[in-house]
């Protein structure tokens, strides 16, 4: 999942990735976007230029980070690596959130 910048429109990459595209983005740790608005998000495929090593983990249940008490479920396989998003040679909107 992406943020964009709202004054540029384009795409803020963070550090964490997911691979399948139907992987269900509420087991992300992140929750129904539909309910909690944070930014304007969408799923994004990405191209990197060569190949790029990442930690794979299962995501954790989390809490609110506006303090709600709402707790986001985890479960979903998430990607880890902080400088892949210096090699990202292409991206395409899969959906906006």
């Amino acid at each position: 999942m992406v943020t964009i910048d709202k004054a540029t429109g384009n795409p803020r990459f963070g550090s964490y990735f997911f691979e399948d595209i139907n992987e269900d983005i509420t087991k992300l740790g992140i929750g129904d976007l539909n309910r909690i608005k944070v930014d304007e998000r969408v799923k994004m495929k990405v191209i990197l230029n060569g190949e790029v090593d990442f930690l794979k983990s299962k995501t954790a249940n989390i809490e609110d980070w506006k303090g709600s008490g709402v707790i986001f479920e985890g479960g979903g396989n998430q990607y880890y690596n902080p400088t892949a998003k210096n090699k990202i040679k292409s991206f395409e909107i899969i959906q906006t959130y």
